[in-house]
């Protein structure tokens, strides 16, 4: 029967065969390959996400469904007195870049904050100072420029 293994004091026959140590090639190759000391990973951005995001089909899934999920939102722009259906920002924001929707920028930006903890975006200005293009910039790649009260003054 399929359930004999469940049952007390029936040992099949091939439990008394199998050996008591397990035996791999591979073991003592390792072994000496790190001496017996443990290898850790370098601790920085760029490691971390190449090992637990990119080498990880788990974790890119994770990380791609969360992004996905917060970028699909709905977007909603109001002040204290009204809500606007028609806004500059909100048109710069569906058409961010010449490379990238509202979408893909949106998912840049989630999916940095989720794998640093931080997201950046960079706005390229005209000659009037407006914004024309919004681009998403590596948290890794970014600095804070602290001022002298401690606040940001730079990037």
């Amino acid at each position: 029967m399929v359930f004999d293994f469940l049952r007390r004091g029936t040992a099949s026959a091939d439990a008394a065969t199998v050996p008591e140590q397990k035996a791999s090639a591979t073991g003592p190759v390792v072994a000496y390959q790190t001496s017996g000391r443990v290898a850790w990973s370098p601790r920085d951005t760029v490691s971390l996400t190449r090992t637990g995001f990119s080498g990880n089909p788990v974790g890119f899934r994770c990380v791609k469904l969360i992004a996905e999920a917060a970028a699909a939102l709905p977007l909603v722009m109001q002040d204290q007195q009204q809500r606007f259906d028609v806004h500059p920002l909100l048109a710069l924001v569906t058409r961010p870049n010449p490379s990238q929707g509202r979408a893909e920028l949106l998912e840049a930006l989630f999916a940095q904050i989720l794998l640093s903890g931080n997201g950046y975006i960079e706005a390229v200005t005209g000659e009037s100072g407006a914004p024309l293009e919004l681009h998403v910039l590596r948290s890794d790649r970014m600095s804070v420029v602290p001022g002298a009260d401690g606040w940001p003054i730079g990037l």
